[in-house]
């Protein structure tokens, strides 16, 4: 007690800070609503079967169903309409170098939409590839077009409430993980990149998955600051949010570190067979994944089980294609605009100029951020260098993943990874690299000046490339 009132939780924000919190989400979804604005609908990657899955998932399809069509094995039923809008959408789409060359078929689409609903009939409709996510990560999609559909809302208008509720969500939890910790600004950084800022955007699980890793990242410093290291309802959602991105991003099977590092932290029986069962659920829905999901119009000589057991026998023929494809130009040129700005359906890039300058940013960031973090070096070694080991396996992994599953064998290069896959992966790293506290640090003036200076420089960035993309504007 001081001057007769509880002091406050080495976890909780001061009210200062919480207004100050408040008042950054409210212009983080003012820029959101305008930024929207300049992207059209399914013009984000596989947007077009992440709604459908999510379609299906409002029609009660838990689980996909397989087609009688030989090259559809994720598939459901959706209203014929709404699978007419996403394919097509989808289509319409430009091409960089030729912008605005299809902006007279996104205007047909746009008015299809906006005279048809959910009254029509159903259609057996593809979502290729989402049968490897779990369906809980589709549930506010699927709510957004539910709530669509008992409103009557025309197709236009649903998408523009689903993409909405889903944008939300996502700002909404990271800022609510910021009220756990106070991200480093390298972190900082990474979550504002013209890359990452599409993300934000669009009503994929890019946005969502990263909100989840930022909450999880805050949930597992609160619980090492908890006095007994014992919160129920903050270790349940941990093991949640755990599952969700071990089963939606293959590489962040890497985050099951976290609960291993707390039953490291304070052993107890509990906890060891918490977390058994996750480990079991997280690998038995991969199985049941792997095998009723995949993208049969790959023409290979083996299965990907036969690919991963061959690899397992020879791992010398993995990281000799590993090495191989980290010292391919092209591959690591497309990565490395992935990472900070490969906009579109990754085919439109910043300039060289802008793309050289985020980097620039970026390397500041992680410089200030390692000097600023030296004091904090002893603090919580346990969490740093877990996120350190994460991240580093994370890498090896998301290749891994794709080398049995996208990839032919032998193969010579490692080919599908593409640079926003990695921006979790970063995110991990920039964490364990700064000071990890909860909520009470300050940011230095280097900090401060830093992202003064590459937020602004960010959205600009993204603006500029997506009004000249789209040949859409802010304000109509």
């Amino acid at each position: 007690m001081r001057n007769g009132l509880p002091e406050a939780s080495p976890t909780s924000l001061s009210t200062r800070g919480l207004r100050q919190l408040v008042l950054w989400w409210v212009v983080a979804m003012l820029c959101a609503t305008l930024f929207t604005r300049l992207i059209p609908p399914f013009q984000s990657p596989d947007e077009n079967v992440h709604l459908l899955r999510a379609a299906m998932l409002a029609n009660g399809q838990v689980m996909l169903q397989p087609s009688t069509h030989p090259h559809i094995r994720d598939s459901g039923f959706v209203s014929r309409d709404f699978a007419d809008f996403a394919e097509y959408g989808a289509r319409s789409r430009p091409f960089y170098g030729t912008e605005h060359v299809n902006f007279v078929l996104r205007r047909t689409v746009a008015e299809f939409a906006e005279k048809h609903d959910w009254s029509g009939g159903l259609k057996l409709a593809n979502s290729g590839g989402t049968g490897y996510y779990t369906p809980v990560i589709y549930v506010p999609h699927a709510a957004g077009l539910w709530v669509s559909r008992q409103l009557n809302l025309n197709l236009m208008a649903s998408y523009q409430f689903t993409r909405a509720l889903v944008v939300s969500l996502a700002i909404t939890l990271a800022f609510y993980a910021c009220s756990l910790w106070r991200p480093n600004a390298l972190v900082l950084m990474l979550l504002l990149t013209p890359m990452s800022l599409f993300q934000w955007l669009a009503p994929t699980v890019d946005g969502l998955t990263t909100a989840l890793l930022m909450l999880l990242l805050g949930l597992w410093v609160k619980l090492f600051r908890s006095p007994d290291g014992h919160r129920l309802r903050d270790e349940v959602l941990i093991y949640a949010i755990v599952f969700v991105l071990c089963t939606t991003r293959t590489h962040l099977i890497t985050t099951l570190m976290i609960p291993l590092s707390l039953l490291y932290h304070r052993f107890n029986w509990r906890r060891l067979a918490a977390l058994a069962a996750l480990v079991v659920c997280v690998l038995g829905w991969q199985a049941y994944a792997a095998s009723i999901s995949g993208q049969t119009f790959l023409k290979r000589q083996h299965s990907t089980k036969e690919i991963i057991l061959l690899y397992l026998s020879h791992p010398g023929e993995f990281f000799a294609a590993l090495w191989r494809t980290w010292h391919f130009e092209p591959l690591v040129k497309f990565v490395r605009q992935g990472f900070v700005g490969l906009l579109g359906w990754s085919d439109a890039p910043l300039s060289r100029t802008k793309t050289t300058n985020i980097y620039r940013f970026l390397i500041a960031g992680a410089i200030a951020t390692i000097w600023i973090g030296l004091p904090w070096l002893k603090k919580f070694n346990i969490v740093r260098a877990s996120g350190l080991v994460m991240a580093v396996c994370s890498v090896f992994i998301a290749y891994f993943a794709l080398a049995v599953g996208f990839n032919d064998y032998p193969t010579l290069l490692i080919d599908g990874i593409q640079g926003r896959y990695l921006i979790p992966v970063a995110i991990l790293a920039a964490f364990s690299l700064g000071p990890v506290t909860a909520g009470i640090r300050q940011y230095k003036t280097i900090e401060l000046a830093l992202l003064t200076l590459f937020i602004p420089y960010s959205v600009y960035c993204l603006v500029e490339l997506l009004m000249r993309y789209f040949g859409t504007s802010l304000f109509g």
